[in-house]
């Protein structure tokens, strides 16, 4: 007895003789000893460490002999209720445990040793109602605040805080903080959410000095003779993020005071209101002032870029004007919503009133509670000159004085502006006088991003983490981030741990550090499901900041991330790596990336990561963490009810600090009651062995049927699916597939990422797939999956009546399948990518409750004998490029039959198919089926058939002379075929909306041929026959009755002439012709009053003449003219935007605007000038003289550029958005400059896309010039025009357009010379 360590049984405890000498004992647990009224001398024990106690419902009495055990480490008090002492002294180290015990006083020993105390926590102990009385309190204390007993507590912790808090005018007044866990007490009168605490004092709230503590000194000198009660809120403002708070006035006795009226008083406050303008929601990250004409072509353009690729939100007013007082409210409202404001300081910063205006509202915003952040960059100016008004600054003021000086308000403001700019002076900035620019910046943006990253840490989820700051702190302490070389860093613990979450926050947090980062999540899974090229291209896209496919294999792209990183300092995370190769080929060596580059990998398996490199081990969160995490998800914003106190322990003691076990078993705890927490967790107890996948089952066993069915689905077989594609599977089992998918979510068992798919973690996967392995020993095995379980089906030839789902995507040796007779419910089968699959077994046909079968992408499947369609939803043949012969099909098809046999292989559709489908069939899809030659004649009984598609079925040469009998038919797809006629019946599908024959394959010259429409297809709403060959006589004469036709398409045929009644298709929307190059004649088109779209690109236009009636289409919106044998523009309808011509031809661009001039004729200066902006594709055309790359124009004007009678106006080209813009024109001939603005509203709808367009409009001089404001002068006085655009362009062109435009050219040409 004398050399054990440990002793447990409590019976061992009831003979004295037994426990007096025990040298060696360490551990001693009587805990759940119902029967121990007493806890035994423990003198003969000088070695003990745990003393465990708990749940000793008898303990009246500890024995004071505790005292001397001077290696006592832990005492474990927990659930003994009827003790109310403890006797004697205690040593200083002491961990103690008294959760809901009955202790009711504690000795003054207990607070003695005040240094040395680290934990004592009095959570649920009822019976506690006075404590020692002290000056010194214990760092910790969990307590139920709420309870009447505290109050005398809470009143007596205040009073020794008052007597703490004595300080001098110099000091900061330093408060002691007490934490505890819970919600804020009931006890405080007033209780608010935010950062601020603003309460409205009531009348005489002060009673005589003596009475009221005060948590502050009191100091006269700077009341100015008043007392406390003449003042009448009270404020206070914390620095730290504050989610809720809570106020009481505190008075030695407290019912001096009416609390009833103290209460009612408090109420009426509005502190809701007083925190709300203290909170600021950013909108931008960065506001930049600068001044236009010193820094906005160089040093501030270069700035916002670099803040732009980083991801900075900037706002950069490109509008400004600079020379005027008054800013616009935009701009006072993006400086009060940025988080940070940028003043860039250069030598004419203080000509401009308008950025002296700005620099004082940003220093008042600044000045704010939650003010924005503002750092100077001094450009090229002294810091000194701008904190004293100095040099360049004092020649400025000295102006702005003058301005002013008959004017006090007017010197006030210049007042203002001298102080605003010595308070930013004085402010941390750069200054970037010395060094190279790009380096400045480089410093700038790392400051800024660094800012901000570190915000928005803290204001993600990821800073509630449990624990998760410790283990940032020791993975910083191993990536090393200041040392300027690379590392390989490893996080490695068993699943669940929550490497993934750590890897997260560890990203989140330094990210901003590199130039560059990429988190590459799901390693593991996203390498089974794609190849590690498109990982690789995933990893180049991110750090290169260019989405694109860069390598087609794995080799490639292991030297592309090589040759492109090596110079780059990056920042990757391979989240759940499990293969040598994953490593290898993502970031195979620390000499594939730059300087101060670092690589984080999570892994299981701690041998993939190198001998040489760092790993972090994530150890399981400990007790007090644990308890943490398990209530979040037991009992979210609720408090936990004491009753289940003890279960939650039990709970957290089986979880074994695993997270991932404590956030499901706690999420299948709550909203339970009792009764089932009880049998919950007698289950989780219950199960003796120690792998967590198997004591996680108690939360598959939580679940109601149907629940377990759909979870074993997604885990077997459907995790990483799309989540429609899982719907429909589990809807087609007619389960409730929606609100299970809910209740698994809610349970924390499965979740939907951010790509729509439904996932699972690892381990729960795990579970599911045990469940499901468990089955298999009483031979009811549900779901086969693995490849090697299923060969040993093949080889024994198992029966397996259970079985429902069997998948074996992907099995590269599977040849041929087994017999299904023993899989009589066999539901589910995927054989999709069963590359050398050549037959399926015949007795597939018995299997009569099969739903889904996929044979999808089986390009070897070559014998396929039968299938029983009873049950069968869904029958995918799709790239069985292999089957020639059609399954034989057994049993009564179901009406929702889906039969996919895209690109298959199949020759002929048997009649008896079509037969058993009769009218259920909605859908046929036959394209791309290589071998088939013709459809069955029966297939016009499908009644109910609404869009057959046989496109791309290149040996297909006709339709059945029947198809007019589909009468339900509305898509009708055959292009690209070999058919060369269309059926004449066709026209009797009166419920057709689309039709195409487009793109035949012509068979030795044979032009297609439409039949007379003769009152039919009344409601086609699309024709295509481009590339049919068609020749004059091959659209019907009467086309034009088709009333309904909305888009016809007839590109890139032969006919010289077309039939004249197209001219009456009056619902016509868009009509394309190009590329018809023996087109000799166009149509009338007045009869086309709804015409928007009409393409006469590449046409072989006679003479390069069009129709006259072209300006009558009065709906048009867009027209296409490329032709080179164009000479002449028709004129331009109202509503046309979109517009497309040969633009290397200047004629034609001369055309244009000489169009759009006539257009706008009677415009007159005005407010605002509404001008029409046409769109086109391609580049900025060489006919306009002015071209440039930027975000403004501006363009010094010839010596007498005006011609009177002549000059038409500015021809402006662009790519880029533009929404509004403003023109000026410019006289610098003396001072004042004068310059004449004018604001432009510009107003296109075209579709055609941002990225490839471009955009013309022609600003008149009748709209810019305005006499009265010319102060006597001519156009020809003004030299330069400039026009500042409201949205982002990329590049620009400028022209000055004449009537006489060659002659006007000389002159203008000459005078750029000169």
């Amino acid at each position: 007895m004398h050399s054990l360590q440990s002793i447990i049984l409590s019976e061992l405890l009831r003979k004295k003789d037994n426990y007096e000498l025990l040298p060696s004992l360490r551990k001693l647990d009587p805990s759940y000893s119902k029967s121990l009224m007493q806890a035994p001398d423990i003198t003969g024990m000088p070695n003990l460490e745990f003393l465990n106690l708990m749940d000793c419902m008898s303990l009246e009495e500890v024995h004071h002999s505790l005292g001397y055990c001077e290696k006592l480490i832990e005492l474990n008090l927990t659930w003994c209720s009827r003790l109310e002492k403890i006797l004697g002294r205690v040593k200083p180290e002491l961990k103690i445990f008294m959760y809901f015990s009955g202790i009711r006083e504690l000795p003054s020993s207990i607070i003695q040793h005040k240094a040395f105390l680290p934990e004592l926590d009095f959570s649920s102990m009822e019976n506690k109602a006075s404590l020692a009385r002290r000056d010194r309190l214990f760092r910790i204390l969990g307590g139920a605040w709420a309870h009447s007993l505290r109050l005398q507590f809470v009143i007596y912790y205040f009073r020794i805080c008052h007597h703490c808090c004595t300080t001098s005018l110099l000091q900061i007044l330093s408060l002691r903080v007490l934490t505890t866990s819970g919600n804020i007490p009931s006890w405080f009168h007033h209780r608010g959410i935010g950062r601020i605490i603003s309460v409205n004092l009531p009348k005489n709230w002060y009673i005589l000095i003596p009475n009221l503590l005060l948590i502050f000194s009191w100091y006269p000198l700077l009341a100015y003779g008043k007392t406390p009660n003449d003042y009448g809120l009270l404020v206070l403002c914390l620095s730290g993020e504050v989610k809720e708070f809570g106020l009481r006035f505190l008075y030695k006795v407290e019912q001096e005071l009416d609390a009833l009226q103290l209460i009612e008083y408090m109420a009426s406050s509005s502190s809701s209101a007083s925190n709300s303008q203290y909170y600021t929601q950013w909108k931008y990250n960065v506001f930049l002032s600068f001044r236009g004409k010193d820094t906005r072509r160089n040093f501030t353009s270069h700035l916002y870029e670099g803040l732009d690729n980083r991801g900075i939100f900037t706002f950069l007013d490109n509008k400004r004007l600079e020379n005027g007082d008054s800013i616009p409210q935009e701009l006072l409202k993006a400086i009060k919503e940025s988080q940070v404001a940028l003043i860039i300081f250069s030598k004419n910063y203080a000509t401009s009133r308008w950025c002296l205006n700005e620099l004082v509202k940003i220093m008042e915003c600044k000045e704010k509670e939650n003010g924005e952040t503002v750092i100077p960059i001094f450009y090229d100016v002294d810091p000194s000159h701008v904190r004293n008004q100095n040099e360049s600054f004092a020649v400025a003021f000295a102006e702005h004085e003058l301005k002013y000086k008959d004017d006090v308000e007017g010197m006030q403001k210049v007042q203002g502006w001298r102080n605003a700019l010595s308070s930013a002076a004085d402010l941390k900035g750069y200054d970037i006088r010395d060094g190279i620019e790009s380096e400045n910046i480089h410093k700038i943006v790392d400051h800024i991003s660094s800012k901000l990253c570190k915000t928005s840490y803290y204001l993600s989820s990821l800073q509630d983490v449990v624990g998760i700051n410790a283990h940032l702190e020791k993975l910083k302490s191993l990536l090393q981030i200041e040392i300027n070389d690379v590392r390989i860093v490893g996080i490695w613990g068993i699943g669940g741990v929550g490497k993934t979450t750590i890897a997260k926050a560890i990203f989140d947090t330094i990210s901003y550090q590199f130039k560059a980062s990429c988190f590459l999540a799901d390693v593991k899974e996203n390498a089974n499901y794609n190849q590690l090229h498109s990982l690789q291209n995933t990893l180049l896209s991110e750090l290169l900041r260019k989405k694109d496919d860069y390598v087609y294999n794995k080799y490639d792209g292991k030297c592309m991330i090589q040759s492109r990183l090596s110079s780059k300092k990056v920042l990757i995370v391979l989240d759940d790596i499990d293969h040598v190769d994953h490593l290898e080929y993502l970031a195979g060596d620390v000499g594939w990336f730059g300087n101060g580059s670092r690589v984080v990998v999570t892994t299981r398996n701690k041998h993939l990561i190198e001998k040489d490199d760092a790993i972090y081990e994530v150890s399981t969160l400990p007790d007090h963490e644990a308890m943490q995490l398990f209530n979040r998800h037991a009992f979210r914003k609720e408090i936990p009810n004491e009753r289940f106190m003890k279960f939650s322990l039990e709970v957290v003691n089986h979880a074994k600090g695993l997270p991932l076990a404590l956030k499901v078993w706690g999420s299948l705890l709550h909203n339970k009651g009792l009764t089932q927490w009880t049998s919950t967790v007698d289950q989780i107890k219950k199960n003796s062995s120690l792998e967590i996948v198997k004591k996680l089952k108690v939360s598959y066993d939580g679940l109601e049927h149907e629940e377990q069915t759909i979870f074993l689905d997604i885990a077997c077989l459907l995790r990483g699916k799309e989540k429609k594609l899982v719907m429909q599977i589990l809807e087609s089992c007619d389960f409730g597939a929606e609100h299970t998918l809910d209740v698994l979510i809610d349970k924390s068992l499965v979740f939907i990422s951010k790509n729509d798919k439904i996932e699972m973690h690892d381990l729960i996967q795990d579970m599911g797939r045990y469940v499901v392995k468990m089955q298999k020993k009483s031979e009811e095995q549900s779901r086969l999956w693995n490849v090697e379980d299923f060969e040993e089906v093949m080889v024994n030839n198992i029966h397996l009546p259970s079985l429902r789902k069997l998948n074996l995507n992907h099995s590269k040796r599977l040849l041929q399948t087994p017999d299904f007779t023993g899989m009589p419910n066999l539901e589910y089968l995927n054989l999709c990518n069963c590359s050398n699959l050549e037959e399926v077994h015949r007795s597939l046909g018995c299997s009569r409750k099969l739903i889904w079968l996929k044979l999808y992408n089986c390009e070897c499947l070559k014998r396929f004998p039968c299938v029983n369609v009873e049950s069968l939803r869904s029958l995918d043949l799709r790239y069985c490029s292999s089957l020639e012969k059609f399954p034989g099909i057994l049993g009564r098809m179901k009406p929702e039959l889906e039969i996919k046999m895209r690109r298959s292989g199949v020759r002929e559709i048997p009649s008896s198919f079509i037969q058993q489908h009769a009218c259920r069939l909605t859908e046929l899809d036959l394209s791309f089926m290589k071998n088939l030659v013709s459809l069955p004649s029966n297939i016009c009984q499908l009644k109910g058939l609404v869009k057959l598609i046989v496109s791309c079925c290149p040996k297909l040469e006709s339709l059945p002379e029947e198809i007019g009998d589909l009468e339900n038919l509305v898509t009708l797809n055959a292009k690209c075929t070999l058919i060369s006629r269309a059926p004449s019946s066709i026209i009797w599908l009166n419920k057709l909306k689309y039709l195409s024959f487009a793109y035949q394959e012509s068979k030795f010259g044979v032009s297609f041929v439409f039949p007379e429409v003769n009152g039919g297809l009344c409601s086609l709403e699309s024709l295509n026959l481009s590339d049919c060959n068609l020749l004059d006589g091959g659209l019907p004469e009467d086309i034009g009755c088709l009333s309904s036709l909305k888009t016809m398409y007839l590109n890139r045929n032969k006919f010289e002439h077309l039939p004249r009644s197209i001219a009456q298709l009056g619902a016509l929307q868009s009509l394309y012709l190009s590329n018809c190059m023996g087109l000799k004649e166009l149509p009338s088109f007045m009869g086309m009053t709804n015409l928007e779209t009409l393409n006469l690109s590449n046409c072989n236009i006679i003479d390069g003449i069009l129709p006259e009636d072209i300006g009558c289409l009065s709906s048009l919106k867009e027209l296409n003219l490329n032709s080179k044998r164009l000479t002449q523009l028709p004129e331009f309808p109202q509503q046309l935007d979109t517009i497309g011509a040969d633009w290397t031809n200047d004629s034609i661009c001369n055309l244009l605007f000489q169009n759009m001039s006539s257009l706008q004729h009677d415009i007159s200066a005005s407010d605002s000038l509404s001008l029409r902006v046409f769109t086109t594709r391609g580049n900025i055309p060489r006919w306009f003289h002015h071209r440039e790359n930027g975000r403004s124009i501006s363009v010094k004007l010839p010596e007498n550029w005006y011609i009177s009678d002549d000059f038409l106006g500015f021809a402006v080209c662009y790519s880029g958005k533009l929404i509004n813009a403003e023109a000026h024109l410019i006289c610098y001939d003396e001072r004042p400059v004068t310059c004449i603005t004018q604001k432009l509203s510009l107003s296109n709808h075209s579709k055609c896309p941002a990225e490839s367009a471009i955009h013309f409009f022609l600003v008149p001089l009748a709209g810019l010039w305005n006499t009265s404001k010319a102060n006597g002068k001519t156009p020809n006085d003004y030299g330069r025009i400039k026009l500042f655009p409201s949205g982002e362009m990329k590049q620009f062109g400028l022209r000055l357009l004449y009537k006489d435009e060659p002659k006007i050219e000389v002159g203008f040409s000459s005078s750029k010379k000169q």
